[in-house]
């Protein structure tokens, strides 16, 4: 009789450690595709982005998909827009909020980048979208001096000029107090 269940627990820890070694595998692939999508959303590497989408979409868990999210940033961050999109395209969330709660359409407003400002519009982003701090993409554009084009770009997707951050400043306050002349006047 012992013998016997010490078959059974022998048989219980093998399964378990077959149950974790197969764990193991999944984690290592996952990982190793979710870092080389990383590179190549870096690089602009549009083939690989797309295989690598598509692979990591096909099993994704909340690991993956945070990868997925910031391979989007990355590529917003360095302007290739059909890398952003390829991620767009494949699935990836195009309003999901990255550090300070911002979107890809803060950073790529910021970056004065119209031709992802508009991709990004396109697709779907969200202009009233708020970072922690309660400033949406029209807001942050504020900070730069050539605004024109991307400001056109947000106005015609439906921002709201008058929206105000978290303590109640608005954008021409905000343009005002920096000393953005251009703006208040454009304002």
């Amino acid at each position: 009789m012992g013998s016997q269940k010490r078959l059974e627990e022998k048989d219980q820890v093998e399964e378990k450690v077959e149950a974790v070694v197969s764990d193991a595998q999944r984690i290592s692939q996952s990982l190793r595709s979710s870092l080389q999508l990383l590179a190549a959303a870096e690089t602009g590497n549009v083939e690989l982005v797309q295989h690598l989408v598509q692979e990591i979409i096909s099993r994704v868990d909340g690991n993956t998909s945070r990868f997925l999210v910031t391979a989007l940033f990355i590529a917003v961050a360095f302007g290739h827009a059909s890398i952003a999109e390829a991620l767009v395209l494949g699935g990836v969330n195009i309003n999901a909020k990255g550090l300070h709660g911002q979107t890809v359409l803060h950073v790529a407003t910021r970056r004065n980048d119209v031709i992802m400002v508009k991709m990004l519009l396109d697709r779907g982003a969200d202009v009233r979208a708020k970072d922690d701090n309660g400033y949406t993409p029209w807001m942050a554009n504020v900070h730069t001096e050539k605004l024109e084009t991307v400001s056109q770009l947000l106005l015609a997707a439906g921002t709201d000029v008058n929206d105000e951050n978290n303590i109640g400043m608005s954008t021409l306050y905000t343009a005002a107090a920096g000393n953005h002349l251009s703006i208040v006047e454009f304002l």
